[in-house]
């Protein structure tokens, strides 16, 4: 399974808080390949817990100077598309991860959410 990890910029989260949250909702043996940005604390942890659980990451960027003001909406969709499931840590404020949860949805997939 393709799990993207994805959040807001959240200070009192570590990657123990993460794994926690994570093996609550999802059998981490069942994640092949974790997907994320490289915009923050959460995407940080991202990487840190693919490492520590010997799992592929794969970190996606914007291309802003080919897709100007559509980079984050259209990046959001690219990682959707291939993805499984998003397991969201936030505080229900970014329009950028509401579109994405809002677009994995429409994809029928899985969304598990931690809000703070």
């Amino acid at each position: 399974m393709k799990l993207i990890i994805a959040g807001s910029n959240y200070n009192y989260i570590d990657l123990k808080i993460l794994e926690d949250y994570i093996s609550k909702h999802i059998d981490v043996h069942d994640i092949k390949e974790i997907v994320a940005s490289n915009n923050g604390k959460v995407d940080s942890l991202a990487k840190d817990l693919s490492e520590k659980l010997k799992i592929k990451l794969t970190v996606r960027k914007p291309r802003w100077a080919r897709d100007g003001s559509n980079a984050v909406r259209n990046l959001n969709e690219s990682m959707a598309n291939e993805a499984d499931k998003l397991f969201l840590i936030w505080n229900k404020e970014s329009p950028e991860l509401t579109q994405l949860k809002d677009y994995m949805k429409s994809l029928g997939k899985e969304v598990n959410e931690v809000n703070y």
